[in-house]
């Protein structure tokens, strides 16, 4: 194989030296390793050893060996600030640097100063106004672009603000340094306008920084000048150059947009060109400083001149894609949200359409992208109502570049208004956040962009702390029709439904019984009950304070019809109180019958009661002695599948422990005992501590419970009962949360989707500050609890407060739904935790490899290149590679887990190091945790090859470089007569190795040599004596132009006597690598011997080998009469070389 090899590199590392009170030798050897940039443009590689001879009573040769490598809520902002009317523009003016640190740039009143504004808890609260410039007086817009969000960018502090001035008629650069909080000091004139910039009027300035460093900066201005756009090179923004194009822009109400993209570190701009009512963009081509002669189209834009702030873009900076949304007609009954996408690795193809957010529909406007970077989800906040009146904040969601939008939001703000003016941060992997103006007002407001959709139930309901339970309240018989069941304001325990899948709910609720007093409510769905497919009743009990007694009744779904009186199903000898007593438990068994279970106050404890005339008229106690004597130990009842049995878990407040026991319903018995499964310490103020559901085609029990709620000890643990296998009990999976006091009532809801197969449970929870400020989330596991994903964005719209009493519909096949109970405000709360209906798998594609031009080098990087999305779910992929492009069998590429969607030109990027030459296919599988597994493989291979290098080392035995390497020499002692000493250079436990690994094809040589041959000398204290001198037979000096020191001696070594073996490759041999001959140093003959060839290999040695080399003699001629005992020391070095 042909190569190309640069000139040796040669490197010495100097010893230390040492004064010994005999002479001795002492040899010290440092290594430098220099490995391969590619395999055909290879640097040859010298290996350094530096040899330090120091004579003394000691025999030792010390080696030093070192390798070296050459390679919402709503928030007010502010409340005085200028009118925002006149700050419309695409580009953003608020950033945040974490999930808690923002800053948010505008206008301030009538001084027209230019401020800006910092949060320090995710925009809950702004602190006081800070004052950028106040000099200029007549700033009208401002845009910002931070370091971060420029692709490449995961360090950079700085947000870069350019702001427009109504007095000079300029527009200026300045920075913020967030590190440290401080401004740049100045503000630098970076476009002079030759004509007026008009406040109100003229386009809005804008600004981005390439990923190559440069700053970009644009601006419109009234009259004939039109736009500018200017560039800063110099890393401070203190020097700018004019680069407009003569297309940039000749009309001043023209809004323009700068973006960067990852490509070439290029940039983009994107401009509403109002003369034409169309949106365009051109590329700045960074490394060729040009644009291109002309605009590209990208749609129609036909522009509001009232409410002027029509698109607005932002990009994913993992792959430089650019993400534009705009109002194509504002105000207009033809107008749409549009959505468009630009993919930076295939610019050809321009900007694509997406799906429109809004079609034909006057009452939306001003919609700003965001982009959450954890994923790629695209957030499009925009505002909607009576323009230019009752204007609301609203967003959607799209996790799959905009094919599929997700329902409306909940509004963002409180109050309707003449809101305008929207901007977002542009993108974060930590917080979206969205700002907007109040033009009535003149007040800065701003929120959280929440993925939670929270929908009010019931705004005025009893106070719900006394309506804990463990078992379900809600259910869902399809995707869209919900029912939800409490006690109201008066006390009637009532239910309301949705027919839209939980978005909205009845405005009135339905009464069941107006004679029961309720106080905590439970229901059972008959679908729930395994076996059940066609069932339509929702089974009822609720306890009443008032005759002390539990009710039963149902509501008939096919019919919406009531079963039309309550019966009494538990009777209560002692009196139950509402705040104190155990909920009741409804369950119906697999054979048809019911099950009631409650508990009372004083000394009656619990009672179960059951009943099997098919309409629950008729029940009798089957209570169990064992059942419960206190009247807080809360009870759920299930159904199993086998036998048609029921299963009692008990919290059993007396002894701390969470039980079960099983009904046997053959023989119309209960057990003698409970059986123990945890401990559970109970918490007599968050009374809801566990909570069970079931997988209705295996019977196998979930249970969630809370170990020790509000206690730094506290667990959410998850138990696990198989109905098969009764004997082995509840076993633990793996926990929520370990040792968190600020999570509680667990809710598990199970995914009855695929069957047996499907492993999939969400449990719901509380999390916050106990008392004060809870929101609600989920974990989702898809192996039945053996692991947990990360925890769900918040399911609350922001609105933290006490939030307490967590239900969810305990199993179903098309919608998971949770609701909770706001305790300062008596309102009952819900949310969709998943939508499971008609899920689409997701859509997964490998572009690369392909096959073609797929060749790598062992150590390199390769993009694999994909395309992944998903209409309804959050999705990620794993890439794995295999030899045979089948089976599914193949290894994982670790750095390529858990990938996130993007479209076809999203890339992970492998590296190769520790990979075996050869071809492998790359596949990838993915899951969103509902719809079965997806996977691709490549279509082609990608060929890895090995990665040349030629190295040199001392090592042990094991083949790890000798940190201190000694060499025993012979003793020296004063003598007038010449004298050798004497050494061995190499060991078993201190090995000469080389490793050739197609870094020298047609051969190598290893050679020894001092570091600097001319004038180098054995270095000693008071004298010296020579390496390179054959006077005498080494012995004395000889006077030469080429040795033109003045003391004799001569080094000789011998490579002939050494032990040459293969190393670690069992197929390689010895053949072709042949040790050097004797030879000595020597300065003055005809043709200078200064270095000496220890071990060489031919260009028929095998060109992937290792061998070791022991045992090279090494002799020194040492003059007569030489001074005074001392240490001597010379730097050698060792090289070697490959053959070209």
């Amino acid at each position: 194989m042909n190569k190309v090899f640069q000139s040796a590199q040669n490197h010495a590392l100097k010893i230390g030296r040492e004064m010994k009170k005999y002479l001795q030798t002492v040899l010290k050897i440092f290594s430098f390793v220099f490995l391969a940039q590619k395999k055909f443009l290879r640097d040859f590689f010298v290996f350094l050893f530096i040899f330090v001879f120091i004579f003394s009573n000691w025999s030792q040769f010390l080696f030093f060996s070192e390798t070296e490598e050459a390679q919402a809520a709503e928030s007010t902002i502010d409340t005085t600030t200028l009118d925002a009317t006149d700050e419309y523009g695409p580009s953003p003016s608020v950033v945040f640097t974490t999930s808690l640190i923002g800053y948010i740039f505008y206008i301030d009143a009538s001084t027209q100063d230019l401020v800006y504004k910092v949060t320090a808890d995710g925009g809950v609260s702004w602190g006081l106004v800070v004052t950028i410039d106040s000099a200029t007086t007549g700033w009208t817009k401002v845009a910002v672009w931070y370091d971060q969000w420029t692709p490449g960018d995961t360090t950079g502090t700085k947000i870069h603000i350019a702001a427009s001035d109504d007095a000079s008629d300029d527009i200026f650069y300045t920075f913020l340094d967030t590190s440290t909080d401080t401004l740049k000091g100045s503000m630098v004139s970076v476009i002079s306008g030759t004509t007026t910039l008009d406040e109100d009027d003229d386009g809005s300035p804008g600004i981005t920084k390439g990923a190559g460093g440069a700053l970009f900066l644009s601006g419109n201005f009234t009259n004939t000048a039109g736009g500018k756009i200017s560039k800063s090179t110099d890393g401070a923004g203190d020097t700018w150059g004019n680069i407009t194009p003569s297309t940039w822009s000749s009309v001043n109400i023209d809004q323009i947009q700068l973006l960067s993209l990852k490509t070439g570190n290029d940039i983009i701009a994107i401009k509403d060109e109002t003369g034409s009512d169309a949106i365009k963009y051109q590329i700045y081509d960074e490394t060729n400083d040009t644009w291109p002669d002309s605009w590209s189209n990208i749609a129609t834009l036909v522009e509001n001149t009232t409410y002027d702030q029509w698109f607005s873009a932002s990009i994913k900076k993992s792959t430089g894609d650019v993400f534009l949304t705009f109002a194509s007609y504002t105000g207009d009954s033809t107008n749409d949200i549009e959505f468009w996408s630009f993919d930076d690795s295939s610019r050809g193809g321009g900007f694509s359409k997406q799906t429109n957010l809004f079609n034909n529909d006057a009452t939306v406007m001003m919609p700003v992208p965001i982009i959450d970077e954890n994923n790629g989800d695209i957030y499009v906040s925009y505002l909607r109502g009576t323009l230019g009146d009752t204007m609301h904040v609203y967003f959607k969601k799209s996790a799959n570049g905009g094919s599929t939008w997700s329902d409306e939001s909940v509004r963002l703000n409180e109050f309707g208004d003449d809101h305008k003016s929207l901007r977002g941060n542009f993108l974060s992997d930590g917080r979206l956040y969205i700002v907007w103006y109040n033009d009535d007002l003149n007040d800065i407001y701003g929120s959280t962009v929440m993925t939670g959709i929270e929908v009010s139930i019931d705004a005025s309901i009893t106070d719900t702390t006394d309506e804990f339970s463990p078992s379900p309240s809600v259910v869902f018989t399809t995707d869209q029709i919900g029912y939800v069941f409490y006690i109201d304001v008066a006390e009637y325990f009532s239910y309301k439904k949705t027919t839209d899948g939980g978005k909205n709910w009845d405005n009135i609720a339905t009464s069941i019984d107006g004679s029961v007093y309720g106080t905590s409510i439970s229901v059972w769905y008959d679908q729930w009950t395994p076996g059940d497919i066609s069932g339509t009743k929702i089974h009822i009990a609720v306890s009443d304070d008032s005759s002390d007694d539990i009710y039963y009744t149902y509501l008939d779904t096919s019919t919406d019809t009531l079963k039309g009186s309550v019966v009494m199903a538990v009777s209560g000898t002692t009196t139950i109180t509402e705040s104190v007593d155990g909920p009741p438990s409804i369950t119906r068994g697999a054979g048809g019958a019911l099950f009631v279970s409650a508990n009372f106050t004083d000394t009656v404890g619990g009672k179960v009661s059951k009943s099997t005339d098919g309409v629950g008229d008729t029940w009798s106690d089957i209570t169990p002695s064992t059942w419960s004597s206190v009247a807080r130990d809360q009870i759920q009842l299930l159904p199993l599948k086998t036998g048609d049995d029921i299963i009692a878990i008990k919290a059993q407040t007396a002894n701390n422990a969470i039980k079960y026991q099983i009904y046997n319903e053959t023989a119309d018995t209960w057990p003698d005992s409970w059986s123990s499964i945890a401990t559970l310490v109970d918490h007599t103020i968050y009374d809801q501590w566990f909570s069970a559901t079931i997988n209705k085609t295996t019977g196998d029990v979930f249970l969630a419970l809370a170990d020790y709620t509000d206690d730094s000890s506290n667990n959410i643990e998850l138990w696990n009962f198989d109905d098969f296998s009764r004997e082995d009990g509840f076993t633990q999976k793996t926990n929520l949360f370990t040792n968190d006091a600020t999570v509680m009532m667990p809710v598990p809801i199970t995914d009855q989707n695929y069957e047996v197969d499907n492993k999939n449970i969400y449990v719901a929870y509380l999390r916050g500050t106990l008392d004060a400020s809870v929101n609600v989330y989920y974990k989702l596991s898809t192996d039945g609890g053996a692991n947990w994903g990360s925890e769900s964005s918040a399911l609350g719209s922001g609105m933290v407060d006490d939030i307490r009493y967590l239900r969810g519909n305990l199993l179903n096949k098309e919608r998971l739904y949770a609701v909770w109970y706001n305790n300062d405000l008596d309102n009952l709360m819900g949310n969709t935790v998943i939508d499971l209906t008609s899920n689409n798998a997701p859509s997964l594609s490998i572009s690369q490899p392909d096959g073609i031009s797929d060749t790598v080098t062992i150590g390199d990087t390769f993009n694999i290149t994909y395309g992944l999305s998903d209409g309804e779910q959050v999705v990620t992929v794993d890439f794995y590679y295999d030899s045979t492009g089948s089976g599914l069998d193949g290894t994982a590429i670790d750095e390529c887990q858990n990938q996130v969607e993007g479209i076809g030109g999203t890339t992970c990027e492998w590296d190769t190091t520790g990979m075996v030459a050869g071809e492998y296919y790359v596949y990838g599988i993915t899951s969103d945790g509902i719809a079965l597994d997806v996977n691709d493989y490549s279509s082609g291979v990608i060929t890895i090859e090995s990665d040349a290098f030629l190295i040199t080392d001392i090592v042990n035995v094991g083949y790890s470089s000798v940190g201190s390497p000694t060499m025993a020499m012979s003793s020296g002692a004063f003598s007038l007569a010449c004298q050798t000493t004497t050494g061995s250079f190499g060991t078993n436990t201190e090995r000469i190795y080389v490793n050739n690994n197609n870094g020298a094809n047609n051969g190598w040589t290893l050679t020894l040599a001092a570091e600097t041959p001319a004038t180098d000398v054995w270095d000693g204290a008071a004298s010296d004596f020579d390496y390179n001198d054959p006077g005498g037979g080494g012995c004395t000096d000889t006077v030469d132009v080429d040795d033109a020191d003045s003391v004799g001696g001569q080094m000789t070594v011998n490579p002939s006597t050494a032990t040459l073996t293969v190393g670690q490759c069992g197929a390689c041999d010895t053949d072709n690598v042949s040790k050097g001959s004797s030879a000595s140093f020597d300065a003055v003959a005809e043709t200078p011997v200064n270095s000496i060839t220890i071990l060489a290999g031919a260009a028929s040695s095998d060109d992937i080998g290792d061998w070791v080399l022991q045992g090279v003699s090494i002799s020194q001629k040492i003059p007569g009469e030489q001074g005074i005992a001392s240490d001597y020391d010379i730097d050698m070095v060792l090289t070697i070389t490959a053959v070209n």
